[in-house]
């Protein structure tokens, strides 16, 4: 990109803005001059690296914050060897703790591509960390820890404010103190001499000059004290005088204070020395921090910006941009224009950018005056040129845009003529064509702005047709803007060329800034000078000497486009129509295969349940028949008798509950999908449950800790879920009013029981949980119907868990009370005590 063309588009003032979103001088340097990259896989690894450091952003913040300190100036300074001083020695420690402090942010497994740029850039700061057999994790180690040590060495002997602190070292430490108590002695010394001679001196004030400690003398007492004069006060009435006992011991204060002072500046020139070693290493922190802060600096726009990556191929042959603003007009940057530019410029809302070239490779557009032609080829420009240096771009994420990976770039935009090199506008602007003629290939973006103008319309239409067929043959790819419809034309009639037009509105004939393809558009300069507000009779006289014939032409336009607008309105309303419609559609059938698929499950659910009930009943009923055979050798044959009713009692549930099972297999098994409405459900519907399939019926709402959960009955059991979970069963009501399929009635299960027939205690010792479980929650149906009050669970030590289990599925249980462990006599520990209450 040649500077003209920089200008033209303006490149300076648009990284100058991006600048902005850096941390650090490093990183704004780096902005401003960022340069495109070259092929798909440098974008790839630039993107990549742009994705890892948003993801840590977005987690933990910032990892640069931002600087006012200004550290180019001191690592320049150090590179050329001109001598640092506190405040680069300051500035470069800020650097090394920013340093630090990102790179102790940075992992190799969570950010393994910035990793690695730390790490190739750590190799590489010299001969003392660029040995190739060494390990390059130990190189960036050792590194690291060199940098840390610098900070913290400059840390030690400066304060915040440049100076070298008392405590930098303990021969300074020492000076110093032994500076304090001469001074002190010294002061008191001549408080001492002052009150002695208080009537030659008249005033005790102890003063500084030249460095040494002095009264005030009186001109007119200057021979009555023995001492040395070092020149007399503003006021000329009085002399700095130092008495003769007291001059050794202030030169002693002098030696003293000349010491420290050469202490301070051996510590300076040793850090000094320091840095200047380590210059390679630091030029290379400078480096990965410049790098860092560019990338942190693009991610943030993207933030401001709504920002995305915008897909590029370097064989691409069409390309697309959708959603795109020009950053120079963006509204959400226009405190920053101020801040960096000196004006906020535009601060309206700005219509987004929709372009797609087909497959066309040159693209002419036409329209308005004021319609936003020039701005268009100018935000093509920018954006390709901000995405081919791998940042993301103001554009929308869907669909996602898409360009060729640019090369090179000419832009023609604007007034250039040179009165001091005598060069007309027209001249000037062919000398930038030459360059377009000459130089421009594939990979080429050509943007010229009012191509043919300057001089005839025939003669500027036939030079800039001439051109268009030069840049076809070229495989450039090309955005112009004209007036001229002979230009216009000739790009519907080339093939790879296309004529889009910016629009206008139909009714009100303002444009409306947006780019659409088909025939050209005219300029509507009078519509441009009435919205201005010309004198009216100025712009009746120019449409009569435009002709009839103009005017008609223009009127047939105006009505084409009308005609236009309201096709792509009904084609738009037909499109969305048609979306619904299949959107609909879509939903049914997911919701259709949704409860196809519930049903399913429900039915290997209940399959799988009754195999678990077939199989324990006849476990128990294998223990049933062995326990009664064991009491028939012990007991009376009365007792036997009533043993083997016990048996066939327990047995006889056991197989009503496999019945059961088979019931409600069988139920399912006639059910048909049943789709939800959407109703809201309320206390009084039938629901079925979404994933296991149950029906029943909601008894009431309740709200729990801000979440709606429903208590449902369920054959008779009352089951608290999420209101969610639960769906409208308009079958349920339809089974209720009709009969069943084949004529059957309804199977009904009635459940009785008494005080007589159900025990007051459930022997669960030995059982595995989930059996335990299933025989615990058909007792507690048998005991609330029975009536009773309380029961006693007895599951025994074990291991403890049967315990916790029994003991955690009483708890919210819908038919239990309270529930607390057995006393001593009845169990402890080992049983449970369960009250119920009926339900």
């Amino acid at each position: 990109m040649s500077p003209k063309t920089a200008q033209a588009l303006e490149i300076t003032s648009t990284l100058r803005l991006l600048s902005a979103f850096a941390a650090t001088d490093l990183g704004a340097g780096a902005v401003n001059t960022m340069v495109p990259l070259e092929t798909e896989g440098e974008l790839e690894h630039e993107h990549s690296l742009l994705n890892e450091l948003s993801c840590l952003l977005e987690d933990a913040g910032s990892l640069l914050a931002s600087f006012d300190i200004g550290f180019a100036d001191a690592l320049d300074r150090l590179q050329r060897g001109r001598g640092i001083g506190t405040d680069q020695l300051l500035s470069l420690a800020a650097l090394l703790e920013a340093f630090d402090s990102a790179t102790q942010r940075l992992g190799s497994e969570s950010t393994p591509g910035l990793f690695a740029v730390l790490t190739e850039t750590l190799e590489a700061s010299g001969s003392h960390y660029g040995d190739s057999d060494s390990d390059s994790d130990g190189e960036a180690s050792e590194a690291l820890a060199d940098a840390a040590q610098l900070a913290r060495r400059v840390r030690t002997v400066l304060d915040s404010k440049g100076s070298v602190r008392s405590d930098a070292s303990p021969e300074l430490a020492s000076l110093i103190g032994g500076v304090r108590r001469t001074r002190e002695s010294l002061y008191s010394n001549f408080e001492q001499y002052a009150k002695k001679n208080g009537e030659v001196l008249g005033d005790d004030t102890v003063t500084r000059v030249q460095g040494r400690l002095a009264l005030l003398l009186p001109a007119g007492h200057r021979s009555r004290l023995n001492g040395i004069v070092h020149g007399r006060s503003g006021t000329e009435r009085s002399y700095y005088f130092e008495p003769l006992e007291l001059v050794e011991e202030n030169n002693q204060l002098q030696e003293q204070q000349s010491r420290e002072q050469a202490e301070r500046e051996r510590l300076l020139v040793e850090l000094a020395a320091a840095f200047e070693a380590q210059a390679p290493l630091l030029g290379r922190v400078g480096q990965f921090v410049a790098t860092l802060d560019r990338l942190q600096a693009a991610v943030r726009f993207a933030s401001n910006v709504d920002g995305h990556f915008c897909q590029l191929q370097s064989a691409g042959e069409t390309w697309e941009v959708h959603g795109a603003r020009h950053p120079l007009l963006d509204q959400r940057l226009a405190g920053l224009r101020e801040h960096q530019l000196g004006s906020r410029g535009h601060s309206g809302d700005v219509v987004p950018l929709d372009v797609d070239s087909k497959a066309d490779r040159v693209l002419v557009i036409t329209g308005p005056n004021a319609g936003g032609k020039t701005v268009a080829l100018k935000t093509l420009g920018v954006l390709s040129y901000l995405a081919s240096c791998g940042w993301p771009i103001p554009i929308s994420e869907e669909p996602q845009s898409r360009m060729p990976l640019f090369q090179s770039w000419i832009a023609v935009v604007g007034d250039e003529q040179d009165v001091l090199n005598e060069q007309s506008t027209f001249s000037a602007r062919l000398e930038r064509l030459r360059e377009v003629w000459e130089t421009a290939q594939a990979g080429t973006l050509v943007l010229l702005d009012e191509v043919g103008s300057g001089t005839n319309p025939e003669e500027g239409a036939a030079l800039s047709i001439a051109l268009l067929e030069r840049l076809l043959e070229r495989g450039c790819f090309s955005v112009m803007t004209t007036h001229l419809l002979q230009v216009a034309n000739a790009a519907l009639d080339l093939e790879g060329c296309a004529s889009l037009a910016m629009e206008l509105d139909a009714d009100t004939g303002a444009p409306t800034f947006k780019v659409r393809a088909g025939a050209p558009g005219s300029s509507h300069a009078l519509d441009l000078a009435r919205r201005l507000g010309l004198a009216d009779e100025w712009i009746a006289r120019a449409e009569e000497l435009l002709g009839a014939e103009q005017m008609t032409l223009r009127h047939l336009i105006a009505e084409t486009e009308r005609s236009r607008q309201a096709a792509l309105t009904m084609e738009e309303e037909l499109q969305a129509l048609t979306l619904n419609q299949q959107t609909l559609q879509r939903r049914q059938d997911e919701e259709l295969v949704t409860a196809r698929e519930e049903r399913l499950a429900a039915r290997k659910k209940v399959a799988t349940e009754l195999e678990r009930f077939r199989r324990r009943a006849r476990e128990e009923l294998t223990v049933e028949l062995r326990r009664s055979r064991s009491k028939a050798a012990d007991v009376t044959a009365a007792s036997t008798k009533t043993a083997s009713k016990e048996a066939a009692r327990r047995v006889s549930e056991l197989i009503d509950r496999t019945t059961i099972g088979e019931l409600v297999s069988e139920e399912l098994d006639s059910l048909e999908p049943v789709v939800d409405t959407g109703k809201t459900l309320a206390a009084g519907d039938d629901v079925r449950h979404r994933s296991l399939g149950w029906s029943g019926r909601i008894d009431k709402l309740v709200k729990v800790k801000g979440s709606m959960k429903a208590d449902v009955l369920v054959r008779g059991k009352r089951m608290r879920c999420e209101l969610a979970e639960l769906m409208f069963d308009g079958s349920s009501t339809a089974k209720n009013k009709t009969k069943r399929r084949f004529g059957a009635p309804k199977p009904t299960v009635t459940v009785s029981a008494s005080k007589a027939n159900v025990g007051a205690e459930l022997m669960l010792v030995g059982q595995r949980v989930d059996p335990a479980l299933d025989l615990l929650d058909a007792y507690l149906d048998q005991a609330v119907v029975a009536n009773l009050d309380q029961i006693r669970v007895v599951h025994g030590f074990g291991s403890g868990q049967l315990m916790k289990a029994v003991r955690d599925h009483l708890h919210g249980h819908p038919m239990v009370r309270k529930f607390e462990a057995a006393p001593r006599e009845l169990g402890g520990g080992g049983a449970t005590v369960v009250v119920l209450h009926a339900e």
